[in-house]
């Protein structure tokens, strides 16, 4: 059965944009809520928030991941709108069903937020041009979205609010700050950097530096010349996950870990440089090279071993 959460983050367009990217998400509405004014339009809805209504899979993607994806995709200590867009209409707030969600937004909500958290109202969609707007304009969108500075509020924030836990439940205290930077904040190590095994080239597999999951393999890495470790294929397609970015004014493909939910990087196919044409283009932060040798010694990672040989 399909549930549904209403939060309010600024313009619609970007909230919509950045819940549709989450998996277990069958559909993201953008409307008006939290007014007493019927029937609101886009030219008038006085009272109401710009909105949007995240309709999900509970089987898949559970209430505290929404709401700790939330805080990481708006402003949360500014109580007076969103960004570029000001006034009471673009102010951040959770609409919650009942006390016990009520009671889970509170423990979620980091120590400076001014979201507010208020019972759920009247929902009203909004115009038909509005939703998938993102899609329907990319250009426009990107450069909205950039000449706001959305995502570049976000990353500061990101960067003074360190969760000790990933929405998933992993521990993220053994991470170092590109590591968190990378996997929890969607971040870009420098390319060509010490240590980010773009040179390694020893036999064994990476597993994701958060949850130790196999990802990928030195049977299916190759230098791509890129400065990131650059792999023709994840070890299986069940240990990733895809997603659309649209963000620095183009679409490309995300690829996260399918455990833990970990940033690792992006895929571009029709890539020369890859004998596959595929190219897995993955932050060394974001993984950690296990040597066959210490493979063969642990359990968890003893069945991967024939996959090196095959």
């Amino acid at each position: 059965m399909l549930v549904e959460l209403i939060v309010a983050g600024g313009c619609f367009w970007c909230v919509e944009s950045d819940f549709e990217k989450i998996k277990g998400v069958s559909e993201v509405v953008s409307g008006y809520t939290g007014g007493s004014l019927e029937n609101p339009t886009y030219e008038n809805h006085n009272g109401h928030r710009e909105a949007v209504k995240i309709i999900y899979n509970p089987e898949e993607v559970d209430l505290k991941y929404l709401i700790e994806y939330y805080f990481k995709h708006v402003d949360y200590e500014d109580p007076d709108g969103q960004f570029c867009d000001r006034g009471f209409a673009y102010s951040p707030a959770i609409y919650v069903k009942n006390d016990q969600m009520l009671e889970l937004v509170k423990s979620l909500s980091p120590p400076t937020s001014k979201v507010e958290i208020l019972p759920e109202k009247i929902f009203w969609d909004a115009e038909d041009y509005h939703q998938d707007y993102y899609e329907k304009n990319p250009i426009q969108y990107r450069f909205y979205r950039y000449r706001c500075g959305r995502d570049e509020r976000v990353a500061e924030l990101a960067k003074s609010e360190r969760y000790q836990f990933t929405p998933r439940g992993y521990s993220v205290e053994h991470l170092d700050d590109l590591q968190y930077a990378v996997t929890q904040n969607e971040d870009t190590e420098p390319a060509f950097m010490s240590g980010n095994y773009n040179d390694n080239k020893a036999v064994g597999v990476y597993v994701d530096i958060v949850s130790g999951e196999v990802l990928y393999s030195s049977k299916d890495k190759y230098d791509s010349g890129t400065g990131w470790p650059s792999f023709t294929k994840a070890v299986s397609e069940d240990v990733v996950t895809y997603h659309e970015d649209n963000s620095l004014f183009q679409t490309r493909t995300e690829v996260r870990s399918k455990e833990a939910d970990s940033h690792l990087g992006h895929v571009f196919e029709n890539d020369r440089t890859s004998p596959s044409g595929t190219r897995h283009c993955i932050n060394g932060a974001a993984l950690k090279f296990i040597p066959i040798e210490q493979m063969k010694k642990d359990k968890r990672y003893q069945k991967w071993v024939d996959y090196l040989s095959d």
